[in-house]
């Protein structure tokens, strides 16, 4: 196993203490080291030097020591990430997701979404659904009423009215209800 050993490192200890000049095989995501002697931990670090005079510095996530039989010596699988490698952001708590029928819904999970949503709706519908939505989710909320009066509004000025200013009115009264009302706005937008 020494003989693949063809890296050299450096452990550092938590106190900023280093220990240098180890052998070891780095792969990607693992280092194995043949010196079952050094005790190590996830709290250190290793260091190695590149050929280019660039540093990489290693965080340990699991440290195994496996112990070896016959001929074949104990050594150490370490897996690690670059500390310099991007992590995924971690949260904590529950997250709800609804998805409707819209022909436009997507769902992007660490990423940007740089897609385009062409909508072919009759305005009617649009408005249809947007009642639709606003009676089954806000059946008990106190905006319900004023929601489905602006809706008429936006529609009858949809054919000869000031349909931006019905729009506004209309946005600022479902700002609290957005969540459910999202479906239909990419249509409503298109209308402006």
């Amino acid at each position: 196993m020494r003989n693949f050993m063809t890296d050299t490192i450096a452990v550092i200890r938590e106190d900023g203490t280093k220990q240098e000049d180890i052998r070891a095989l780095v792969d990607k995501g693992r280092i194995f080291v043949a010196d079952a002697t050094l005790q190590l931990s996830t709290s250190d670090r290793i260091e190695r030097v590149l050929p280019s005079g660039q540093v990489e510095i290693f965080r340990l996530t699991n440290v195994h020591l496996w112990k070896g039989m016959g001929s074949i010596e104990s050594y150490y699988e370490i897996d690690c990430e670059r500390e310099d490698a991007k992590r995924p952001h971690s949260r904590t708590g529950t997250f709800n997701v609804h998805i409707s029928d819209s022909p436009q819904t997507h769902i992007n999970v660490n990423s940007t979404d740089e897609s385009t949503s062409v909508i072919n709706e009759q305005t009617e519908d649009v408005f249809a659904q947007l009642r639709d939505l606003i009676m089954e989710f806000m059946a008990d909320s106190s905006d319900m009423s004023l929601l489905l009066e602006k809706v008429e509004v936006m529609e009858r000025s949809r054919n000869g009215g000031d349909f931006t200013a019905a729009y506004k009115d209309f946005i600022a009264v479902a700002a609290a209800h957005m969540t459910v009302l999202t479906p239909v706005l990419p249509a409503l937008t298109a209308m402006l």
